[in-house]
Order: C-alpha cells, then sequence, then structure tokens
C-alpha cells in the first residue's frame, strides 16, 4: 500500500473531520490537540488562519508516530499547497477544484480534495484524469 493509499484508508476509516479556524498558528495547534484528545483523529487546519503552516508542522512533528492524519483546508492556489505539503500536510483540501493544486499534489502524491457539488465540478477533474490516462498511454 502507497503511503497515499494510507493516508485515504486513515481518513475513511476516521471519517470525521475537525476543520479548525484559528486566530492564529498557537490557538490552531492548541485546538487542534484538544480536539485529537477528544478523539478526532483527522484535522484540517485551514488557511483562513494567520501562518497555518506553521501549525501544520507543529502538529506533524508532534503527532507523527500517532494516528493523526494532519491536512491543509481553504488552499486556493498551487503556492499554497506546496507551503501545506513541505509543512507536513497529508492531504488537501479546496473549496473548488483547481487543476494547479491537483498537479502539485499529484507530484508529491498527496491526496487531493476538491469541494466538488454540481456536476460539472466533478466532471472537470475526472475530463482531467482521462487526458493524463490518454498521455501516459500514449508514451507506453
Amino acid at each position: 500500500m502507497t503511503k497515499k493509499q494510507k493516508i485515504l484508508s486513515q481518513l475513511k476509516d476516521n471519517y470525521l473531520f475537525a476543520v479548525i479556524r484559528g486566530n492564529s498558528a498557537k490557538d490552531a495547534t492548541m485546538i487542534s490537540e484538544a480536539i485529537y484528545e477528544g478523539g478526532i483523529k483527522n484535522i484540517e487546519v485551514t488557511f483562513t488562519t494567520p501562518q497555518a503552516d506553521d501549525s501544520i508542522k507543529t502538529l506533524a512533528k508532534q503527532f507523527a508516530d500517532t494516528d493523526m492524519v494532519v491536512g491543509a483546508g481553504t488552499v486556493m492556489d498551487a503556492i499554497t499547497a506546496r507551503i501545506a505539503i513541505i509543512a507536513g500536510a497529508e492531504f488537501i483540501v479546496s473549496p473548488n477544484f483547481v487543476p494547479e493544486i491537483s498537479s502539485i499534489c499529484n507530484t508529491y502524491a498527496v491526496p487531493y480534495l476538491p469541494g466538488c457539488g454540481t456536476v460539472t465540478e466533478v466532471a472537470m477533474p475526472w475530463q482531467r484524469v482521462l487526458k493524463w490516462l490518454e498521455s501516459s498511454q500514449e508514451e507506453i
């Protein structure tokens, strides 16, 4: 099982996510610690939190050998996705599908969970997958 598959499996098994919006990185970290102690293992620190990457980095180190899965939310562009991943985010969430975020997450083998609610929003990423599969077949 790849690391990406393991993370997706953990997210599915734990199924409940805490979406953390703090007034500071320290605030987000303290809230996340309390949430984890309360039994929620999937932690999504949003980039509406100032210095969210500092909180992600702290949590990723502090809970490295536990069942906590630390991710980043409200990721709006590929640069922020990369910052989150380098800080230790194990998954990325955005409010909508952004192809550039998809690419950076694919590069780092990190699950990308875009908010998709309409048929069009679901079809866009699927079309991207189909194009990627076509190009992969051409290289073979």
